[in-house]
């Protein structure tokens, strides 16, 4: 009797910092066209997103902040964290990571938020993806992880 294992191939995986995320909720945002085709390919499970534990909170904040500026009804901010909540995302977290994120802010003089996707991405070794270019350029070579920004993003 003969087994044959068929296997599927991996999703590439990818850490997602919040401004792609926002783009993807947030269609008036600049790239947000790519950014739907990144959820599209998260949502078939053609690619796999690992967040830090704090992702959630800081996508509903940025959420509230960006819809209540503009005067739009909180059914609209709700609708829009039920949808990310739904999304197939793996939260991480970890005192080793937080303490990471703390030295990469350190390093780079850069924010400890900014930092956490940093230290995922480098535990995980995989890319941060992110729609910050003027943030992902201030980052030195000597980074811990490669940087794909969403305007470059494959697919």
């Amino acid at each position: 009797m003969r087994f044959c294992a068929r296997f599927e191939p991996m999703a590439e995986r990818y850490v997602m910092d919040n401004s792609v995320l926002m783009r993807a909720f947030l269609p008036d945002r600049e790239c947000s066209d790519r950014a739907d085709k990144v959820l599209s390919l998260v949502l078939t499970g053609d690619i796999s997103v690992i967040v830090p534990k704090n992702a959630m909170h800081e996508f509903c904040g940025a959420v509230t902040g960006a819809l209540r500026k503009k005067g739009r009804p909180v059914g609209e901010a709700i609708e829009a964290i039920r949808k990310f909540q739904r999304l197939p995302i793996r939260y991480v977290e970890s005192p080793e990571l937080i303490e990471r994120a703390v030295e990469l802010a350190f390093a780079y003089n850069k924010s400890w938020y900014d930092m956490y996707y940093f230290a995922v991405a480098e535990q995980e070794g995989v890319p941060v993806c992110t729609a910050d270019e003027k943030s992902a350029q201030a980052i030195p070579p000597d980074r811990p992880c490669r940087i794909v920004l969403l305007t470059q993003f494959p697919g």
